[in-house]
């Protein structure tokens, strides 16, 4: 059994086993868009590892707010399985600001060499969407990694003042002269 929540109560009820699998073939269920948004929230608030393969295959999906509500659940799970899936999302340049932001707040929560090596890449691409510069800056000053932290020292040094404010911010160097 797993936990979810009831009617955004807080109160936490026994999701059954049957009802987990009914959501995961919800998901891959291209006929009805409502009902996979419901199972892709409901998967990631769950947080089971029997859902990361159908959330992963989510992630190929026609609609973005699947695509990001996938990432976001997958987050939630924290499985390596994911690493690459994510990262190749991430690295779409034909993906929505959000949903690329949702995968690299699962890579950072994932934490691996090579999720970490995923946002490096990201927040060192100049061609990346400010934003997801951003916040790839952000999650990576949470990692504390060695890799991320010579990345984020490299963006003190980025054209855009924004990005190097980011770098600044999560460095601890806000405010300094």
């Amino acid at each position: 059994m797993i936990q979810t929540e009831k009617e955004g109560k807080g109160v936490w009820t026994p999701l059954e086993d049957a009802r987990l699998y009914d959501l995961i073939a919800a998901l891959g269920d291209r006929t009805e868009h409502l009902r996979r948004v419901h199972a892709a929230e409901v998967l990631g608030s769950a947080s089971d590892p029997r859902a990361v393969t159908a959330l992963v295959n989510a992630l190929r999906d026609e609609h973005p707010d699947i695509r990001r509500l996938s990432a976001r659940a997958l987050r939630e799970i924290g499985s390596i399985r994911s690493v690459e899936p994510l990262i190749d999302r991430m690295s779409d340049p034909e993906e929505k600001w959000k949903t690329r932001i949702c995968a690299a707040e699962a890579l950072g929560r994932i934490g691996t060499s090579s999720a970490i090596d995923g946002l490096v890449a990201r927040l060192r691409d100049p061609s990346e969407n400010l934003e997801t510069r951003i916040a790839v800056a952000t999650i990576l000053g949470r990692t504390r990694s060695p890799a991320a932290e010579g990345a984020l020292r490299e963006c003190l040094r980025d054209p855009d003042p924004r990005v190097r404010n980011a770098a600044e911010k999560v460095l601890g160097m806000e405010g300094r002269e």
